[in-house]
């Protein structure tokens, strides 16, 4: 009995792994008849798919469509769509719209009628130009001065231009010569001719000169050179400050030995240098910088008579150097005069500075003050 017991446990058991094996089986076909789940992968910023394969494994360098990036700052893969709701971090700036330019032709024909307009009894004429050519205003503009015209090279636009009161011939001109101005030409001025140059690398010898005082009286857009001296003013030291007061078409030179200012422009930018100029140097603006004190100076012969025919043992100048600026080249034979004068064989030393202060007292038994524009020799016995 326990022995046939035993037998039928047996065979229960292997029905039961046979039952366990048949579940398994039958799982795993079931499991693999459902959609198969799809990993994705970005590498390098392409993107992977892959989806399971044969048992269940997902099968290699499989790819799938591609992924636009979630991330704005995020790069898709090559040839892919950009994401539009985001963007790179340095976002590229939006392009200025371009500026509108002028046409170098006239929209329209001008009416050459506009230039049949001729100048009153009293010399005074009004215009209305439009869309004229150059050669034909500056044309007209001579034949109503009673003047020849000359030029080489125009602008290459038109003019529009009227007035709404009548002009002497002589603000007529100035008129023109503004508009000339404006693009980089001038009308210049000489006995009986008109003459049109452009600005860029005008030569200054054609260009009329006139004295700094003659400048209020002249048309404000006159194209002049003037030459204005300076007295207190370094023109080296203000050349920088006063650039700004002269237009693109003007110069503003520095002469360095004669300490004078050389400048080229329309006569109202001249007149305002000028002004600036003599106020600086004028008796108001010296006393706000420092008071002025005359210096009684002797010759260099009379100091060596006070030596009363003692040898300086050694000799010390100190110069200002806007001495030295204004004296230039003159400077070296100073010194070679106080070699002369005290001796030659004595050495000379010094330096210069930008300002000097002499011996504790005068001969009368005054303080010294701070000089300028001097110079002080010492000559130790």
């Amino acid at each position: 009995m326990c022995k046939s017991w035993q037998g039928n446990w047996d065979m229960w058991l292997r029905c039961l792994r046979v039952a366990v094996c048949l579940f398994a089986f039958g799982y795993s076909q079931l499991k693999a008849q459902e959609p198969a789940a799809v990993t994705t992968v970005v590498v390098d910023g392409a993107v992977i798919t892959s989806a399971p394969g044969a048992g269940g494994q997902p099968a290699p360098n499989q790819k799938g469509p591609p992924r636009k990036p979630t991330n704005p700052n995020e790069k898709g893969p090559p040839g892919a769509e950009p994401n539009k709701e985001g963007g790179s971090p340095e976002k590229k700036k939006e392009a200025a719209p371009e500026p509108v330019k002028r046409q170098s032709e006239p929209p329209d024909p001008p009416n050459k009628k506009e230039l049949d307009v001729k100048p009153d009894d009293a010399g005074m004429v009004q215009f209305q130009f439009r869309n004229q050519a150059w050669p034909d205003v500056l044309r007209w503009l001579a034949e109503t001065s009673s003047m020849s015209l000359d030029w080489q090279e125009l602008p290459g636009d038109y003019l529009n231009l009227a007035t709404r009161r009548p002009y002497s011939i002589e603000e007529t001109r100035d008129l023109f010569n503004r508009h000339l101005l404006a693009r980089g030409y001038t009308l210049l001025e000489f006995d009986g001719v008109l003459q049109v140059a452009k600005t860029e690398n005008i030569n200054s010898a054609l260009v009329p000169k006139v004295d700094p005082a003659e400048l209020a009286e002249l048309p404000p857009n006159r194209f002049v050179r003037v030459s204005i001296s300076l007295d207190s003013l370094v023109a080296e030291e203000v050349i920088d400050e006063f650039k700004m007061l002269i237009s693109t078409n003007g110069k503003l030179i520095p002469l360095q030995s004669t300490n004078r200012l050389e400048a080229m422009d329309a006569a109202g930018n001249l007149k305002e240098l000028y002004r600036i100029v003599m106020s600086e140097q004028s008796e108001e603006a010296r006393s706000r910088l420092a008071r002025e004190f005359v210096l009684k100076h002797v010759r260099a012969n009379d100091v060596k008579t006070q030596l009363q025919g003692r040898t300086p043992k050694i000799i010390l100048v100190f110069e200002s150097m806007a001495r030295y600026r204004i004296l230039g080249r003159a400077a070296k034979a100073e010194l070679e005069s106080i070699r002369k004068i005290l001796g030659p064989e004595v050495p000379l030393f010094g330096m210069y500075s930008f300002g000097e202060i002499s011996s504790f007292k005068t001969p009368d038994g005054q303080e010294t003050l701070l000089q300028n524009e001097s110079i002080i020799i010492t000559a130790l016995c």
